[in-house]
């Protein structure tokens, strides 16, 4: 599967956000889901994070101009997990 992309605005400020789909490899549980999602949660510009560890997806919504798709890549190795763009 390949990563999607939908850019949207938001609401809060009229801040313009990108909504990505990744496929990670190695998650296996609800714990693999919970640690990228918390990681993820903790950046500056992330605003919703979804995890499936039984798709073997990530969507993540975020301000282009807070955070970039590489940043969220190296975030969710930096935790031990293949993700792919």
């Amino acid at each position: 599967m390949k990563s999607k992309n939908q850019r949207f605005c938001g609401t809060e400020n009229e801040q313009h956000f990108l909504k990505k789909i990744f496929d990670v490899k190695g998650m296996h549980c609800n714990s693999c889901e919970i640690l990228i999602k918390d990681s993820l949660s903790e950046v500056d510009g992330v605003k919703h994070v979804k995890v499936s560890h039984a798709k073997g997806t990530l969507t993540v919504k975020f301000d282009e101009a807070k955070v970039s798709e590489d940043q969220i890549m190296s975030i969710i190795r930096k935790e031990g997990y293949e993700v792919l763009k």
